[in-house]
């Protein structure tokens, strides 16, 4: 079973290894190990590609050679033993067997390697044949809160975007964000403004920021209207994350009124959730 997902990830990799290389982001010290970072950032989901944490902390690991790779397209040839392999974030875990076979692969490459906030992401579609072998990394954290795991939360790193430091005026009551796959919004949804999560992160948190209320089939979104302290109400959710967020959004029940008098608005998600993201880092860069 395992030499199946081998065969069809080599054979992925090598069919778009052109088209979609590892990216080198920064030349160090050639002493130092590598560091690699492996998140969903060939797709059109602007949440996943926000998730390159790299973004955000580009000058604590300005000393050493980085790599970006897609986890659908891992180059494992690029990875020697001794670098530091970085998974995550975004819904990594148990989205593909594919995605669970290249993870494991990568940090035994490396022998040193670190889940930063990935979340589980299985769909009642998709039949996991390949399981995560935490056993291989030095430090896990996912992004789930109280997940049947019992694995470490540490919330999506997304929250250190700049953006979510400016001031806002709101222009609308509800908005609407809704996932590129779910193409379908409930009736009582549609005449309200929308985006989609495929629109820039500008827009989108721009979009969230000036709204009052957010519904949303997204989970960026849903996590970046709590840390910009909104009422967030959840519908079509589609996988197991929606179920595990450490600040609950409201379910919509078909009776918007009720929904949004009874969501809640969390004050200091963005200042915890921050404070979390740190302490991480610093357990991460202690791993060289």
């Amino acid at each position: 079973m395992v030499e199946h997902y081998k065969l069809c990830v080599i054979f992925e990799t090598r069919r778009y290894g052109r088209k979609y290389p590892c990216k080198k982001i920064n030349t160090g010290d050639e002493s130092l190990p590598s560091v690699h970072f492996v998140h969903k950032y060939v797709t059109p989901n602007t949440g996943d590609k926000a998730c390159g944490y790299y973004q955000y902390f580009a000058d604590d690991f300005n000393a050493y050679t980085c790599y970006v790779h897609d986890i659908s397209h891992v180059h494992f040839r690029v990875i020697k033993k001794g670098d530091l392999v970085i998974v995550g974030g975004g819904g990594l875990i148990n989205a593909l067997n594919e995605w669970n076979y290249s993870i494991n692969e990568a940090a035994k490459r490396s022998g040193k390697a670190v889940i930063w906030s990935a979340g589980f992401n299985w769909n009642k579609k998709i039949k996991i044949r390949i399981s995560l072998d935490f056993s291989l990394f030095n430090l896990v954290s996912i992004r789930d809160y109280g997940h049947y795991s019992g694995l470490r939360n540490v919330p999506c790193a997304t929250c250190m975007h700049p953006l979510f430091d400016r001031k806002y005026d709101i222009k609308r009551e509800v908005g609407v964000v809704h996932h590129h796959r779910v193409k379908q919004i409930p009736e009582g949804l549609r005449d309200y403004e929308s985006i989609t999560n495929s629109d820039p992160i500008e827009d989108m948190i721009l979009f969230i920021a000036t709204s009052r209320v957010i519904l949303t089939s997204s989970y960026h979104a849903a996590y970046w209207g709590t840390l910009l302290k909104k009422k967030v109400i959840i519908f079509s959710p589609h996988s197991e994350k929606y179920s595990f967020f450490k600040y609950p959004p409201s379910i919509y029940t078909g009776d918007l009124n009720k929904d949004i008098a009874g969501a809640k608005v969390y004050e200091n998600a963005l200042t915890e959730c921050r404070n979390m993201t740190r302490e991480y880092l610093d357990e991460i860069l202690r791993q060289f």
